[in-house]
């Protein structure tokens, strides 16, 4: 099965294309550990599906929307398109429902925000806007194939691979016996200096926890740029905080950014700003949210998620182990039929031996050999 890994859709069971709401992702990845251990043949386990890369990108146009992209490798292995271990890709981002998707209600919604931020209570008046936070499952096999050529990379973060393959927690595959299998009851929390390939559960702890502390999307806050830069932060750490921006000079395909080019004098887009007029997101910013409450329900949610995939798993290997254990049972049922035959046997001959030196017949019956 490692010679030919499945892609990204077969691991999750979601069709590529599939967009995945925050909300859904524990259930999603839930059915894909109990699918690996309950099958009765060799497969592909979630565990080895890890990140090796991140990207922050950016859209030229519009309001300029901020996402992150996901490259899933086996075991996390470098990107190399084309090849076999290369999974898959997840989009990550924030959004709103269409109905949302005016500038008038965004501007209720900041002036209510701003209104009520001395207050403890939201007042009844107040606009709020659910956010809308996502993973899209693509089955790609070629970089360029991830986000439209139009598109801005800002960052780009690697992570270094270990000697040996990244530790898989939840894989009974390498035990003799499921009734040996004991996971961690929890999960190590990761890390600001962790540099391994984040796992899948990672990735969704990540957007989960972003979602409890916010989720309410505000326009000049908790917007877009914040998803973005949170999710980076969150999985690359110390490292992808002192990533090089990586702004590439792309295509201008049509007359109104040709024109908009023209106006702005040629500066090219940046993390958090709105076309370069208004900045959402800094460093600072993404640390202070950081610091004062984000990793704090990280912590805890990956935690929370990796107690539900291990109750799966465990759940899903009973009948397994009830195999296992009848078939023991039997086993030992047979050994001791084999022993009390040959308990006989050594009887009858012992029996045969005494009467041959007697001059007396043996037992009626021949021995068993």
């Amino acid at each position: 099965m490692a010679d030919n890994p499945p892609k990204l859709s077969e691991i999750l069971h979601r069709d590529s294309g599939s967009i995945i709401h925050v909300n859904n992702l524990t259930n999603v990845l839930r059915q894909a550990y109990v699918s690996a251990v309950q099958s009765r043949t060799p497969r592909f386990h979630p565990d080895r599906a890890r990140i090796c890369q991140i990207l922050f990108m950016k859209e030229r146009e519009g309001s300029q929307h901020e996402y992150i992209l996901a490259f899933v490798t086996v075991d996390g292995q470098p990107w190399v398109d084309g090849a076999s271990t290369s999974l898959g890709v997840i989009r990550c981002e924030r959004s709103v429902n269409h109905q949302y998707a005016t500038p008038g209600v965004h501007m209720k919604a900041a002036s209510s925000n701003l209104s009520s931020s001395g207050s403890s209570t939201p007042s009844s008046s107040s606009v709020e806007i659910p956010a809308v936070d996502s993973a899209t499952i693509m089955d790609i096999t070629e970089r360029s194939q991830a986000h439209p050529a139009s598109d801005v990379l800002l960052y780009e973060h690697h992570f270094h691979v270990p000697s040996t393959a990244p530790t898989r927690l939840l894989d009974p595959s390498g035990v003799l016996s499921v009734r040996d299998f004991d996971p961690p009851s929890e999960c190590p929390t990761r890390h600001r200096e962790d540099t391994s390939p984040p796992s899948l559960y990672d990735l969704a702890a990540a957007c989960i926890a972003l979602h409890a502390v916010a989720p309410t999307y505000v326009l000049l806050d908790c917007q877009c740029y914040w998803f973005a830069a949170m999710i980076y932060y969150m999985l690359g750490g110390e490292r992808a905080a002192k990533d090089p921006a990586l702004v590439k000079d792309l295509p201008h395909n049509t007359l109104g950014s040709r024109l908009w080019d023209f106006f702005r004098t040629h500066r090219e887009p940046s993390q958090g700003e709105f076309h370069n007029l208004f900045n959402f997101m800094s460093q600072p910013t993404v640390l202070s949210w950081y610091d004062n409450g984000v990793r704090r329900v990280f912590d805890a949610k990956l935690r929370e998620l990796y107690q539900s995939l291990r109750e799966a798993v465990l759940d899903a290997l009973q009948d397994r182990r009830a195999l296992e254990e009848s078939r023991d049972r039997e086993a030992d049922k047979d050994r001791a039929l084999e022993e009390a035959r040959e308990r006989e046997a050594e009887k009858d001959r012992i029996i045969a031996a005494l009467q041959s030196q007697l001059g007396q017949a043996g037992p009626s019956r021949a021995p068993e050999m």
